[in-house]
């Protein structure tokens, strides 16, 4: 195979600067913007609880606020920036549903192919009232315990064959903090995010777990897939709902993760699939971020060959978005 002559491998590149999707490397700015110590305050309320963080330095001023109704397990946050530039983004995340499924493409995943065993509404459940315990870094954990229905097939072994075991659990935890913890890696513009469901009362013995919600964006933001969860972006910012690849069941690391299964541009289902066990755990977080350097393009490794080859293909590319979509992304 030969190397492609220097006009072509020019002309290559231009195409490839037009069609290509493009990723944005923060800037020190940015990284800066997200671990400044922010002031911080969380309070319980009569239907769970509310918290605002806010910030104004040379950095910029702006203020997070948010707050979580436990009845309808709905954590609702909100982004407004004053400066250097006014900016407006905000998410809604409402856990609806626990569902029991089998995993037909064992993929560990809930997939639109797989059979619902079981779906049980997380807004009709009990909970206890919203705990709000104050953390020795300065931050606030406030948690919350819904009961699930018992498992009547499933006997108590200490109690007896002939008694139901107790109602499992279901806990959602979140950690908010003023400062940067472990180096910045978590920065105070970052909600940490914990579930744990404990003696689900699941109906079969090869089933799975996993706990879906309602997603959206406010006015003015575009809601989008990621890797591990969702994203709403409104200018040069964006809320980013991500969960960890692996959780814990009975103790053991497990594959889950988040993902959803329908989005538009406001509204997305966000599910998040959790290992099977009688104890099982997942993190995750919500976290606000800016991004104000020029796109940068992020272009795939690729495998040795003919450049006629890949030309060909590009202007196949082309010739599928159209002439009019490649002048829309010429004028963006």
């Amino acid at each position: 195979m030969h190397a492609p002559p220097p006009a072509a491998a020019a002309a290559f590149v231009v195409l490839l600067l037009l069609v290509l999707p493009t990723s944005a490397a923060p800037a020190d700015d940015d990284l800066a913007w997200g671990r400044e110590a922010r002031a911080l305050d969380v309070q319980a309320t009569a239907t769970g609880f509310s918290f605002t963080s806010s910030r104004n330095s040379a950095l910029g001023s702006d203020r997070i606020t948010g707050s979580f109704d436990a009845d309808a397990a709905r954590l609702a946050v909100r982004l407004d920036v004053d400066r250097p530039a006014p900016a407006l983004v905000s998410v809604d995340l409402a856990w609806t549903h626990l569902v029991e499924y089998r995993d037909g493409n064992a993929d560990g995943h809930l997939g639109l192919g797989d059979v619902a065993q079981q779906s049980v509404p997380v807004g009709a459940l009990e909970h206890t009232s919203v705990l709000v315990t104050p953390r020795l870094d300065g931050g606030h954990e406030a948690a919350i315990t819904y009961t699930l229905p018992a498992n009547e097939s499933k006997p108590d072994p200490l109690l007896g064959s002939g008694l139901p075991a107790a109602a499992g659990t279901l806990r959602l935890a979140f950690t908010l903090r003023p400062a940067a913890a472990a180096a910045g890696d978590l920065p105070p513009t970052r909600i940490d995010l914990a579930v744990e469901v404990t003696d689900f009362p699941f109906r079969a013995a090869d089933s799975r777990l996993a706990l879906v919600g309602d997603v959206g964006t406010g006015l003015g933001g575009v809601l989008g897939p990621t890797l591990n969860g969702l994203a709403a972006t409104s200018g040069n910012h964006t809320w980013t709902l991500a969960w960890a690849a692996e959780g814990r069941a009975d103790g053991r690391q497990a594959v889950g993760g988040g993902h959803s299964l329908s989005s538009t541009d406001r509204q997305a289902t966000a599910v998040l699939s959790l290992p099977r066990g009688d104890n099982v755990a997942h993190e995750g977080s919500l976290a606000a971020a800016r991004t104000s350097t020029a796109p940068v393009v992020a272009l795939p490794d690729l495998p040795p060959g003919d450049w006629r080859f890949y030309a060909l293909g590009l202007a196949g590319a082309v010739v599928a978005l159209g002439v009019p979509s490649l002048r829309r992304l010429r004028g963006a």
